[in-house]
């Protein structure tokens, strides 16, 4: 029998007797290291308070939760990338801030938003408009609800929030735009903006190097070549006033997300994700997503702790 070899990303298991594996170390291969713990983990379901916390998200405005995630990405800065070697990419991120969640202020995103404070039973909150972050934890139709009933409702609220767009799509089309009538030709080979971008469309983990759409559920339907993530050719992004700025778009393009070059003959988006590949590497540009992605749930962290009027 021919003796297997290991290659990356094989899973290999073998009997808890053969040994081989720490606690703390993880695989050894030592024969004597076999007192490790089971990995089996009960099915039980998350508690109502469990259930509960996965919708108190806080309240706060699009230029508020903003000015939050810039706050925190400055504090993380100088611990995981030193200003003496990076104050390029330093840029580069603190650029994408401002931009990261204008999306939210799509129609279909915001309009889905009061449809689901609607269904809630949630009202006076205007003063968190255009809305970044929203907490259908405090809908009174929870009050005096236990068990079976509680989690039953609790499910339906979390389902109430359907805005069939990836806001983070919005905002890095509408950035892109702003960057090509600033930088023009030049554009495509900025990283600076390119890695803006990027960290703009990834934050949330749906759009990565390519820019299109799941699997449709029914394939053998027309496919509208016109929208991507919920986002349509053609459709304006209402502004948002962000520390003083005025960022918006007054016509979304989705060419970008083609092969090639657009009518205004930039190169596509994934061509931009390439030349960052070619740059930084896979895991540098990993990085790079993970500290953006990490000053963002901090402050989303922070505004679920906080209980605003």
């Amino acid at each position: 029998m021919r003796e297997l070899q290991p290659a990356p990303g094989m899973t290999i298991l073998l009997p808890r007797e053969t040994g081989g594996y720490d606690n703390d170390s993880g695989w050894t291969g030592i024969k004597t290291d076999n007192q490790h713990s089971s990995h089996h983990q009960p099915q039980d379901g998350p508690s109502d308070e469990e259930q509960l916390s996965s919708l108190a998200n806080g309240w706060q405005s699009i230029a508020v939760h903003t000015a939050a995630v810039a706050k925190e990405l400055r504090a993380v800065l100088p611990h995981l990338l030193p200003t003496t070697t990076n104050e390029f990419e330093h840029h580069a991120l603190l650029n994408a801030v401002p931009w990261h969640d204008i999306g939210k202020n799509h129609p279909d995103w915001k309009g889905a938003v009061v449809t689901a404070l609607q269904k809630a039973g949630i009202s006076d909150k205007e003063a968190h408009q255009p809305f970044a972050k929203f907490s259908l934890a405090d809908s009174p139709s929870l009050v005096g609800l236990e068990g079976d009933a509680r989690k039953n409702r609790i499910r339906e609220l979390r389902y109430s929030f359907r805005p069939g767009i990836a806001h983070e799509v919005a905002s890095a089309l509408a950035f892109r735009q702003f960057e090509q009538a600033r930088l023009g030709a030049t554009r495509d080979t900025d990283f600076a903006s390119l890695l803006a971008e990027y960290v703009i469309m990834s934050h949330h983990g749906r759009v990565r190097k390519v820019l299109r759409d799941e699997i449709p559920k029914s394939p053998n339907s027309e496919k509208d070549t016109h929208t991507v993530r919920g986002v349509t050719h053609g459709e304006p992004l209402p502004a948002v006033t962000i520390d003083g700025e005025t960022l918006g778009c007054d016509a979304l393009s989705t060419d970008c997300r083609r092969m090639g070059r657009d009518a205004r003959g930039h190169e596509s988006y994934t061509r931009g994700v390439l030349r960052l590949l070619e740059h930084y590497g896979p895991f540098r540009l990993a990085f790079f997503e993970a500290v953006f992605r990490a000053a963002d749930i901090r402050a989303s962290i922070q505004a679920s702790h906080k209980t605003n009027a």
